[in-house]
């Protein structure tokens, strides 16, 4: 069996879906097929709609490798992985926790998966997955979801509390009810239906403070101006091979 690779964008959809299906190969497949089947439409900076698409490449010689270099290539793999979720997170606070309930509903829905609400989770997990977070990657514009806040509501509460990325009690795991979890809910309900809040991942347009309404998570409880300053503090105008400091 040949390793299949994928592109960076690709390669972590990919892994996410492992649990999805009982064939490694299969599962790397199915992914696959399912983006080129059902393309996403996206605005770029432009303006222009565009598709997102998986690129899948065979790597026949995988087999030929000795032992050693393919646990190097399983390591490098494992590392991207924490990386990934390394840019979730700096790409918003949010964003580790949508994609971790976004994929506990997804696995466990057992509803209708061809109706619309459905389908529009689908989409956006997908969206969420491609641009590491709520924001598309080029236009910085939150992804507006296909769904109701009803449907998404009914189903976070469906999900079990060991399903939720909560650390919950043992009374909480017996009562089945949390209040962390019905905060998290509500958070949630922000983030992903108010297009007002986190509007903009970077928000680089004129006049507007940089820091403060941008969503990623660099940077909290300062504005632009007290960043720029702490930065200018910290330089040395006589090194002669000076550090870039700023933004």
């Amino acid at each position: 069996m040949s390793l299949t690779l994928f592109t960076p964008f690709g390669l972590q959809v990919g892994r996410k879906v492992l649990y999805l299906h009982d064939n490694l190969e299969n599962n790397y497949y199915l992914f696959y097929k399912t983006f080129y089947e059902e393309k996403i439409n996206c605005r770029c900076c432009s303006g222009i709609g565009i598709n997102i698409e998986v690129l899948r490449y065979q790597v026949p010689g995988f087999n030929d490798l000795s032992l050693q270099q393919k646990k190097y290539v399983y390591y490098l793999t494992e590392a991207a992985l924490q990386g990934r979720d390394i840019l979730f997170d700096q790409n918003g606070k949010y964003n580790l926790v949508v994609r971790q309930v976004l994929e506990a509903i997804y696995t466990n829905y057992t509803g209708d998966r061809s109706s619309a609400d459905f389908k529009g989770l689908e989409k956006y997990l997908k969206q969420v997955w491609f641009g590491n977070g709520i924001h598309h990657h080029y236009a910085q514009d939150k992804f507006v979801p296909e769904f109701s806040q009803e449907f998404f509501d009914a189903q976070y509460k469906a999900l079990p509390l060991e399903k939720l990325p909560i650390q919950s009690c043992d009374k909480c795991s017996k009562e089945k009810k949390c209040d962390k979890a019905d905060k998290l809910l509500a958070t949630l309900d922000k983030v992903i239906f108010d297009p007002t809040f986190m509007a903009k991942r970077v928000n680089q347009a004129d006049g507007e403070d940089l820091i403060l309404t941008s969503a990623n998570n660099l940077y909290e409880g300062v504005t632009q101006q007290e960043v720029e300053a702490f930065y200018e503090g910290i330089k040395d105008p006589n090194d002669p091979t000076p550090v870039s400091y700023g933004l």
